[in-house]
Parts: structure tokens; sequence; C-alpha cells
């Protein structure tokens, strides 16, 4: 194979293996842009911001609960055990006292859509 043809082909396999999870559904990311707006009251969503009230969500994905270095978390988020997938960030924000019971999270539940528009959004702006 001729080497000026290795860089386009290592691009194009790059992208292919990017991501492993589904394309987004850009109306569900719009709806957890809005939703969002309410968890930035208390998170920073897109920097490491340490003055908040709520730890930064900013690399949230795939982070182990209590983790944020500079965040005073619960002893029960700290010994939850959790990782922060998709799946685990949308169970919580559903119901974060019956997920972690002792957490400090303040929040009404949201319905499982609401819960996916959020998780959809947090993937959008870590990609």
């Amino acid at each position: 194979m001729k080497t000026w043809m290795i860089v386009p082909l290592l691009a194009l396999t790059l992208a292919a293996c990017d991501d492993d999870a589904p394309a987004l559904d850009q109306a569900s990311v719009d709806r957890g842009k809005r939703l969002s707006e309410n968890c930035s009251a208390c998170h920073s969503l897109t920097s490491s911001r340490a003055d908040m009230v709520g730890p930064s969500l900013s690399g949230v994905l795939g982070r182990k609960a209590g983790a944020v270095s500079d965040y005073d978390y619960s002893d029960a988020m700290k010994s939850s055990g959790i990782t922060w997938t998709p799946e685990e960030i949308t169970r919580f924000i559903q119901d974060p006292v019956g997920v972690v019971p002792g957490t400090k999270m303040a929040l009404g539940p949201l319905s499982p859509e609401e819960a996916q528009d959020v998780v959809n959004y947090l993937r959008s702006i870590a990609r």
C-alpha cells in the first residue's frame, strides 16, 4: 500500500472507532440542554470549576462517584461504588436519594424521558 493512502485510511478507521455509542437524537440533546439549566445552578457542566454548590459535571461520564478532589462529597456518595455511566446517571437523576441514601443532591425526580435527555446532553458535550 502506498504511504499516501495510509493517512486517509487511518482517519476513517479512527472515526469509525471514535464512539461505540449510537448517534444522539438532536431533539433529545436540545431538550436535555434546556433541562440541564436547572443543573447549572449547582454544577458546572463544561469546566472543572470548584466554586459551585455541587461538583463539576465536566467529564462525569466514566468517572467514579466521589472522585472530584476539591468537592466535599457525602460519605454515602464516596462509598457508593458508582461509576457514572449513562445508565447510572439516568437512574440517579430520577431518584437521587433512592439510589444513594444520604446524598447531598437536592433534585426533584425527573421522568425517565427527562433523565435520558439530560444524559444525552451530557454525552453531547463530552464528545
